[in-house]
């Protein structure tokens, strides 16, 4: 598993045979266009172009009935929307629409697309808990890093309590493969 800085290292690995573009929150406090949104999507979109129109799949939060959901906006959408103008045909699109953490996401992966080479997109403070995620499920995946603003320190402490529930996820509570249950589900 590696992380790799730019789309013009991917010449250095198999190619993968697909590209999963992480979400996050589509908007900032403030109502502006999420920076790490955007940028995972520019960099998933020239992976795809780079590797000759590779699927790639949306993970995030979508369309939810929950109203605590929907105020953080629809990710998976969010998402679409910026790989469409980057030019990359919707029907090149999956979707995995109910992935509340990051490890919905790879747990959606590991049930899925387990025999897949994997390329997953995200920032690179993000990337090696991913990949911890990624190679705890099994998976043959690398990752590539996305562009984003620099972390304040709200955003440290968010990851640094992400790697620890990693670790507690996996390590510890030896969570199963599959998504949380959830009320109502």
């Amino acid at each position: 598993m590696r992380i790799l800085p730019s789309v013009d290292d991917l010449i250095a690995i198999d190619p993968p045979d697909l590209i999963v573009a992480l979400g996050c929150p589509p908007r900032t406090r403030s109502g502006r266009p999420s920076r790490f949104l955007v940028g995972r999507a520019l960099a998933s979109a020239a992976a795809y172009h780079a590797l000759g129109g590779k699927p790639i799949l949306c993970s995030g939060r979508g369309r939810a009935a929950d109203a605590a959901l929907a105020e953080g906006g629809d990710e998976v959408e969010a998402l679409a929307a910026l790989l469409v103008a980057a030019r990359v045909p919707r029907e090149s699109l999956l979707f995995d629409r109910e992935a509340l953490r990051t490890i919905d996401s790879i747990d959606h992966l590991a049930r899925r697309f387990a025999d897949r080479r994997v390329l997953l997109v995200s920032q690179a403070f993000h990337l090696p808990r991913v990949l911890y995620l990624a190679r705890a499920r099994g998976l043959d995946a690398c990752g590539l890093v996305a562009s984003g603003p620099a972390l304040g320190w709200r955003g440290r402490q968010r990851e640094a309590f992400g790697r620890l529930r990693a670790i507690w996820d996996v390590g510890i509570a030896r969570r199963e493969r599959g998504p949380r249950s959830r009320p109502g589900r």
